[in-house]
């Protein structure tokens, strides 16, 4: 038997065991009737330079056998329909979709309706958008790989495909090769200057808006029956009462000015309204009278001797004590010099006013801010809702209100407080040629008109009317609300809590959405997504599920470390089985027609040693 001469392969990088076909001699009698009983041989060259033959015949029957273990090429839209790298898509649009959706949501929205901000939703979902972006330009540029690996192409566009998926920097540098992959790459990286557009797109603002609410309001409509006052004697005098200690409270607090808390509830900021409360109408004459207060002084002859007063300002209080209504009113007397003229401080007019003071229920314009309750008008003059009937009227006994000994007033409490700080006398004294005013209480003094006094004996005052009409009406409101406990009428139980319309504004944060950021951001986001979209084209030709996995990539440019499987096994399989092998990048020496050739190869570690400094590999 004559071997034939083996070459090596062309390529150096393929096996160091070669193969050639060569054929067996066989009997020159059955060379022309049994051709088919040629059997050729396949000689290879060993590790140790020897040949090996076998049969042909033999080798393509193992061939033959193997054919049905590979992997089936298996195209179609729905058996390779890109799962991972469609929903990507479909989540960046869920993404841009669900942030117009919070920004619209939130704008002119309290931020304490919020537990988390919209920026915080916004930065999560422009993070989640822009994940879902880069899994599926990566599943993108697989389709693109394969695709074009199978239409063919060169190895020099599939390693730009891979170098722009690889890279940005990669991308941009490709010039005239700028491809899909290119693009897409780009709008994958750019995608991210969404994020601050968008985080610009909510801020927080201050508003102060107005709107209805109701509130629940716990308070007396009308001064209970007997409750400010309290007779210790058997004289019907004010005398002979005393306040009660609700009444000491409401009189202590407005001496003192203190702030009027309330326990309504329903306000969530500053709320503006009206409340019925006990209170008291006036109803007042007035007479005017002429008086030269000049003309009163004595003549000079009898200066030595005269010591004469008059009163230029007077207030005095006054209890009705009726024994038909029980309930009894008070009054109150004033008198104030008013039109002094200050040239020749003669034509002085003076004012007299008596007023009646009667239970009623009134409507206060309040405003509610926090706990604390102000009236935002005068209340000396308020809407009489109804007034308060006698304890006659609605069948109280006596000893409810009407002045036994040891029983309760409801009124003369009142007139116990004005009498104390609302009496007042101011008195103009002649005393040895001289004219002398004294002022001894707060009242005179406060409503003296200061301008007008140009000259002895020529002061003019103002009306305090108002002024103690207000504070008089104050304590009946405090009363009223130390009084929601106490029986109504001539009931038993309590008033029920009064349900207000009240008008509420509120000082408060709210988000407010800039759209304007929102359309560039959603515009740019939309965008770079549909550049991203055409590199699933054509996935409906693949036959498997494919990666650039670089041991797939390798077992498709038949890398002899990778025989085994079958050339369509998936990346899974061929991990699998050939998982386990082990290998080495190092320089192995090849044999060729006497020449030692060194090279550089992944290869079986056993046949290798590592690279060396200096080396120069074929």
């Amino acid at each position: 038997m004559n071997p034939s001469r083996v070459d090596p392969p062309a390529d150096s990088e393929e096996s160091t065991m070669s193969s050639s076909l060569v054929d067996q001699p066989v009997d020159s009698e059955d060379n022309n009737n049994n051709k088919s009983q040629t059997a050729p041989l396949l000689v290879e060259v060993t590790d140790d330079g020897s040949l090996q033959a076998q049969s042909q015949e033999k080798n393509e029957t193992t061939s033959s056998s193997r054919q049905g273990q590979g992997s089936e090429w298996s195209p179609g839209a729905l058996r390779q329909f890109p799962y991972s790298g469609i929903l990507s898509l479909l989540g960046c649009i869920s993404c841009i979709a669900a942030t117009i959706a919070i920004l619209k949501a939130s704008d002119g929205q309290p931020t304490d309706d919020w537990s988390l901000s919209p920026t915080v939703y916004l930065a999560l979902l422009t993070t989640a958008l822009n994940r879902l972006a880069q899994v599926a330009f990566s599943e993108g540029v697989k389709i693109v790989w394969w695709r074009a690996a199978i239409r063919g192409t060169t190895v020099s566009h599939l390693h730009r495909y891979w170098a722009s998926g690889d890279s940005t920097v990669s991308a941009l540098r490709l010039g005239r090769g700028f491809n899909i992959v290119s693009l897409a790459k780009l709008a994958v990286t750019l995608i991210a200057i969404d994020q601050p557009l968008i985080q610009r797109a909510s801020s927080v603002v201050a508003q102060h808006p107005e709107n209805p609410v109701s509130v629940s309001a716990p308070i007396a409509p009308e001064i209970p029956y007997g409750y400010t006052a309290s007779q210790f004697g058997r004289a019907l005098n004010v005398a002979d009462a005393s306040m009660t200690v609700p009444m000491l409270a409401a009189f202590g607090a407005y001496n003192s000015k203190a702030a009027i808390i309330h326990n309504f509830t329903g306000c969530a900021g500053t709320c503006t309204g009206a409340v019925h409360a006990g209170g008291f109408t006036a109803n007042c004459s007035t007479n005017s009278i002429a008086v030269d207060v000049l003309s009163l002084i004595p003549p000079v002859s009898g200066l030595q001797q005269s010591h004469t007063s008059m009163s230029p300002f007077n207030v005095s209080w006054n209890v009705d004590f009726n024994s038909t209504r029980r309930t009894a009113d008070i009054s109150f007397l004033a008198y104030f010099i008013n039109k002094m003229s200050p040239e020749t401080c003669t034509s002085t007019i003076m004012v007299q006013k008596q007023c009646r003071l009667q239970l009623a229920t009134l409507e206060y314009p309040v405003q509610l801010q926090g706990e604390t309750l102000t009236f935002t008008e005068a209340i000396d003059n308020l809407t009489v809702i109804s007034l308060q009937p006698s304890a006659a009227d609605v069948n109280l006994t006596v000893e409810e209100d009407g002045g036994l000994l040891y029983t309760g007033w409801t009124t003369v409490g009142f007139a116990l407080a004005a009498t104390s700080i609302f009496t007042s006398k101011a008195t103009y004294n002649w005393i040895q040629g001289a004219i002398q005013l004294s002022l001894p209480d707060v009242l005179s003094n406060q409503f003296m008109n200061i301008e007008s006094a140009v000259g002895p004996g020529c002061a003019n005052w103002t009306d305090p009317t108002s002024y103690m009409l207000s504070a008089i009406n104050e304590m009946a409101f405090r009363i009223s609300l130390s009084a929601s406990n106490a029986k109504f009428g001539n009931t038993s139980e309590p008033p029920q809590p009064q349900v207000l319309t009240m008008k509420q504004m509120r000082d408060i944060n709210v988000f407010k959405s800039d759209f304007r950021y929102l359309i560039a951001s959603t515009v740019l986001s939309f965008f770079f997504v549909l550049l991203i979209t055409p590199t699933f084209y054509g996935w409906w030709l693949l036959g498997r599920n494919v990666s650039l996995n670089p041991i797939e990539t390798a077992k498709a440019f038949d890398a002899e470390l990778l025989q085994g499987p079958g050339s369509n096994a998936p990346q899974d399989e061929l991990i699998r089985i050939v998982g386990m092998r082990k290998l080495k990048l190092g320089e192995i020496q090849l044999d060729y027609q006497g020449t030692a050739e060194t090279k550089l190869k992944l290869v079986d570690p056993a046949d290798a040693v590592g690279p060396r400094t200096g080396t120069l590999y074929a």
